[in-house]
């Protein structure tokens, strides 16, 4: 039969194991533990790195109306973002007929420009945004009066950035606005 102290110590090994596999299985912590552990923060939902917009200064337009274009790259993280630029290209803008970019293409900014060819970068701080605008100015230079229908523009930034998650590579965004 085994002695008093035996029976202390295997009651103290089988305590001692009890805790250790409650503390390995995640069992809720006791009311004192609850007290001494911070609460956790929850995350919020995931955001794109950089958040891309487009847009045009109006939503209808005449034949002959001049059309601005806006795109805008705004950090979403709270680190500065380097974005690389392979010339000295940064962004490009298409337009298309019809509600998608499947239409033929009317117009492409870049289309005949020369770009130098070198490579640059652009720091974007947490919270900063690059803008971009052109417009387009029917019956001067490649730009044909728009007929009447539905057109989309579709917006390129130029730039990858490998030290964002996802990598951000040449990502683009469209809008679509009506000309009568």
């Amino acid at each position: 039969m085994p002695s008093d102290r035996t029976k202390l110590m295997r009651a103290g090994l089988l305590l001692a194991s009890a805790l250790i596999a409650m503390q390995m299985l995640g069992a809720p912590p006791t009311q004192a533990q609850r007290k001494a552990v911070p609460k956790k923060k929850t995350a919020a939902t995931p955001v794109a790195p950089l958040a891309l917009s487009l847009k045009t200064d109006q939503h209808v337009y005449h034949a002959d109306s001049n059309i601005r274009f806006t795109l805008t790259a705004k950090n979403t993280t709270h680190e500065e973002m380097v974005l690389r630029f392979n010339s000295g290209q940064r962004y490009d803008f298409e337009l298309f007929r019809g509600k998608d970019a499947k239409g033929d293409k009317v117009w492409q900014w870049a289309k005949g420009m020369m770009f130098t060819m070198a490579l640059s970068a652009a720091k974007l701080e947490p919270g900063k945004s690059l803008v971009f605008t052109e417009t387009y100015r029917p019956g001067s230079d490649a730009m044909v009066a728009l007929t009447p229908g539905a057109y989309t523009v579709v917006a390129t930034l130029k730039g990858v950035s490998k030290t964002t998650t996802p990598p951000l590579s040449m990502p683009c965004v469209s809008t679509t606005f009506q000309v009568n």
